[in-house]
């Protein structure tokens, strides 16, 4: 039988447990054991006796550590590691024109409020703060770390954001996200979401990342300011609470399939 670990940090994992029991189940019936293990645990192993490793935390290492030990990884190490950094994110978009946000490390001389300031490492609408000052810029900085913050222009975008779950190069569904009373659209945080028909330019810098990348699943997430489509986030791993509510589709099942063909 087919061997894999799924990696997930414990307080992801207690969040996540009926995600991971209906993964785990469908492997099952899909001749896989997919054995659920913890972020902390990933280098106390020496001896490998696996097939795979799907790594759905935040530390590209656990990646990386396998895949020098020559077991397949879903995603790699270079997904995980550049959904984790927006400062990186953006410079990947800048290298595949694709339209991003400007983003800078300081202020510049000239700027006009309000602003944004970000976590490099932030996600789920979290370490995301609209300034209206410089004081309030230079506090966020302090508070996230002036390495690790981003300073953007505030793009108006009717509180809406999108969000593309993609799996390899095929779109498995596409929402629009609108937020409730601030800037912020993420749909844990409140607010609404629809689908949303992807036109075709925008599909075509989701090719172009998830080629470059070679990306297993992922979600991709872009805001439209003046008709104009920019990326925001690669979120790696990508949660599912708004697919669920929108698409009638057995997900551990699509996802399963798709890393057997893959071993295949």
């Amino acid at each position: 039988m087919t061997v894999g670990w799924l990696f997930y940090s414990e307080q992801d994992a207690k969040k996540n447990k009926s995600f991971i029991d209906e993964l785990i189940a469908e492997a099952r019936t899909q001749q896989i054991e997919l054995i659920l293990k913890f972020e902390h645990e990933y280098n106390l192993h020496h001896h490998f006796d696996i097939d795979f490793v799907w790594n759905r935390t935040r530390n590209y290492k656990v990646a990386l550590y396998f895949e020098q030990q020559n077991i397949k990884t879903f995603n790699n190490h270079l997904v995980n590691k550049l959904a984790n950094n927006k400062w990186d994110t953006y410079q990947f978009a800048k290298k595949l024109n694709i339209p991003s946000i400007p983003s800078w490390k300081a202020l510049p001389e000239q700027i006009t409020y309000p602003v944004v300031v970000k976590s490099v490492s932030g996600h789920g609408g979290q370490e995301v703060v609209l300034c209206k000052t410089e004081q309030e810029v230079n506090q966020y900085i302090n508070q996230f770390g002036k390495d690790s913050s981003i300073i953007q222009p505030f793009m108006p975008s009717n509180n809406q954001d999108i969000r593309v779950w993609m799996l390899g190069e095929q779109i498995l569904g596409s929402v629009l996200r609108t937020g409730s009373d601030n800037f912020k659209s993420n749909y844990t945080l409140g607010g609404t979401i629809e689908h949303f028909l992807i036109p075709e330019n925008l599909k075509s810098y989701l090719y172009k990342i998830t080629r470059e990348l070679k990306s297993d699943y992922i979600g991709i997430d872009f805001i439209k300011s003046d008709g104009v489509y920019y990326l925001n986030e690669l979120e790696d791993p990508v949660g599912a609470r708004s697919f669920y509510n929108l698409y009638d589709v057995n997900l551990p099942q699509v996802l399963i399939s798709y890393i057997k063909k893959m071993l295949s």
